[in-house]
């Protein structure tokens, strides 16, 4: 990498809030989609046009929007879907739903979380 280009994904990788400076391999990324740029182009060091694609486009503004949430497997993955869906049916006996109406069968569950169509219900037994 260019010593310029070098300095600025520094510069802009200081400019970030400790949050996103702290997530794992978000800087090696971003380098990488320089690379990335770089080889697109033919070219064998990455230059400063290669860092500013790379902060423009790519890895943090994606996963910002994108993965706002932190799941470390398959079960923390249907805890969080679960949560969520929980949260509406609070939502909806707040607004005064029949309880009876907004009640779900662990069925229902395993339906909303898609864990019926991904034959993963087995989880459920750990949760």
């Amino acid at each position: 990498m260019a010593a310029d280009a070098k300095a600025r994904v520094d510069t802009f990788w200081k400019s970030q809030d400790a949050a996103t400076r702290n997530k794992a391999r978000w800087k090696k990324n971003l380098m990488l989609d320089a690379y990335m740029s770089a080889f697109g182009r033919g070219a064998l060091v990455a230059e400063l046009d290669d860092v500013e694609i790379a902060v423009r486009t790519r890895q943090l503004v994606i996963r910002q929007t994108m993965f706002t949430t932190e799941v470390p497997d398959r079960v923390g993955s249907y805890l969080g879907q679960l949560k969520t869906i929980t949260e509406k049916m609070a939502k909806q006996l707040a607004v005064g739903a029949d309880p009876n109406l907004v009640a779900k069968t662990r069925r229902d569950f395993e339906r909303e979380s898609h864990a019926h169509r991904d034959n993963e219900m087995h989880i459920f037994d750990k949760v």
